[in-house]
């Protein structure tokens, strides 16, 4: 009870600090153009993460964290090989978000009751799902990251490295990944300025409605009509087109302050056709696809394979946003989902691996451009 009353404590002092500070922080810097190069991404050093293991490797209920969070090496050897791979090179520290209202209704009810259509409230039995926020749980979680990158044996310098001087974090624009950014990391282990946001990080989008997103700014979705409530008493989807699927009350410029996360960049303008997964409209860049959720669909669920092609180009925004950087750019956290980390993973050649919440999973990605893709990947030094 006392980590989760620090924990509401903090992000309350977060969100104020950021609505203190917004007048001293920039706008997000221009974005870069989308690339048209061929690149490959693999993780070909081996040995350094325990996490390499895949699902035997998944920590046993109740531990958030592997020692030295998975470094099976000196923090310092990691860094080592980091730095002789130099700009080939990025140190992903991916962290799951804390326990959300969607992971303990979907514990209640099972997955069979949950994929026939408890997935697809609003709400249920009073427990929003609809961008699922944090469980009181979930923030204590998110807290005890926070205290374990500053406090523990093994902390937010060797994971980050002495190259550094700019930590950077970017974040999955759905809430509970927010909270986690803001508990774990913010004005901690990352400046509050330095915290970005990226719709290419997202869970699967489409059908479940915990994963689809608020606006960035809140407008009644016009025009209004009656709450829809189905046969249990829970809120429904809306059935009108013309309205959001589920009634918001604010939107994230309220939720968390007009200038956090970047001030919310819009980088694209992309609706996704029902039935149709693409990728030639996301931009390899930080940011939102649009102010409204464009992304998510009520009757289609973004395949695998689709997810697969935007973590690659997630990978892509990583390297175009921390590139002039320098050194101090090749370690990024992300703070996203247990579904977006496996196809991540996936993508880069490591065994899939599902990480519980709030754990940090370590991957060092090494990229390839042209003739190194078509020569079947990326060559160990």
């Amino acid at each position: 009870m006392k980590k989760r009353k620090q924990a509401a404590a903090h992000l309350a002092a977060c969100l104020l600090s950021l609505a203190l500070t917004a007048a001293a922080l920039t706008s997000a810097a221009s974005l870069p153009q989308p690339h048209n190069a061929h690149h490959c991404y693999t993780s070909p050093y081996p040995g350094l993460f325990a996490q390499e293991a895949g699902e035997p490797a998944t920590l046993a209920p109740g531990v958030r964290q592997h020692p030295a969070f998975g470094a099976l090496v000196p923090w310092g050897a990691v860094h080592a090989r980091l730095a002789r791979c130099g700009s080939a090179c990025r140190l992903l520290l991916l962290i799951r978000h804390g326990e959300a209202t969607s992971n303990t209704v979907q514990a209640r009810v099972g997955p069979r009751a949950w994929n026939l259509g408890v997935g697809r409230k609003c709400s249920y039995r009073d427990v929003p799902l609809w961008d699922a926020p944090l469980t009181e749980a979930g923030g204590a979680q998110a807290f005890e990251l926070r205290e374990t990158l500053e406090k523990g044996p093994v902390g937010v310098r060797d994971l980050l490295g002495p190259a550094s001087a700019r930590p950077r974090a970017v974040s999955s624009p759905l809430r509970r990944c927010l909270n986690t950014s803001l508990l774990a990391l913010g004005g901690g282990a990352v400046p509050l300025g330095a915290l970005a946001v990226s719709e290419l990080a997202r869970e699967r989008w489409g059908v479940n409605t915990c994963d689809g997103r608020h606006p960035v700014t809140f407008r009644e979705a016009a025009p209004a009509a009656a709450l829809e409530v189905d046969a249990d008493g829970d809120e429904a989807l809306s059935p009108h087109p013309n309205q959001r699927p589920c009634t918001v009350d604010a939107g994230l410029e309220t939720l968390f302050g007009p200038h956090a996360f970047g001030g919310w960049p819009i980088v694209g303008d992309l609706v996704v056709e029902e039935g149709h997964d693409t990728t030639c409209g996301l931009p390899p860049s930080f940011g939102l696809m649009s102010d409204d959720d464009s992304l998510w669909s009520v009757r289609s669920r973004e395949t695998p394979a689709h997810v697969r092609a935007r973590a690659r180009t997630f990978l892509d925004a990583v390297w175009a946003e921390t590139s002039a950087d320098g050194p101090a750019g090749s370690a990024l956290f992300v703070v996203s989902h247990s579904g977006f980390i496996m196809y991540l993973l996936e993508a880069v050649g490591r065994d899939l691996y599902r990480a519980t919440n709030a754990e940090v999973v370590p991957v060092l990605v090494k990229r390839g451009v042209g003739a190194e893709c078509e020569e079947g990947g990326v060559d160990d030094e």
